[in-house]
């Protein structure tokens, strides 16, 4: 997990995630490729984003986000303070 161009957190995404190789047309790569990640971030603006890093032959790859202030397959969040 990146945030503002920092890598903060990471993990192995190894957790069930039932239906991802059939929602992502993969046979055979089964669904054990789930994650979560959480990251505390100080008050403002922050844009953050999720790198897979290939374990392998291949390259990395920034994750798609689309939901809203999405930009470069990153979000901007805002962390109002208390």
């Amino acid at each position: 997990l990146m945030v503002d161009g920092a890598v903060v957190v990471s993990g192995v995404a190894g957790s069930a995630r039932p239906g991802l190789s059939a929602a992502l047309n993969l046979p055979g790569i089964g669904d054990a490729h789930g994650f979560s990640l959480s990251a505390s971030v100080s008050v403002g603006s922050h844009q953050v984003c999720v790198v897979a890093v290939n374990d392998g032959a291949g390259s990395d790859t920034r994750l798609s986000y689309a939901g809203p202030a999405a930009s470069d397959n990153c979000a901007t969040v805002t962390n109002p303070g208390p």
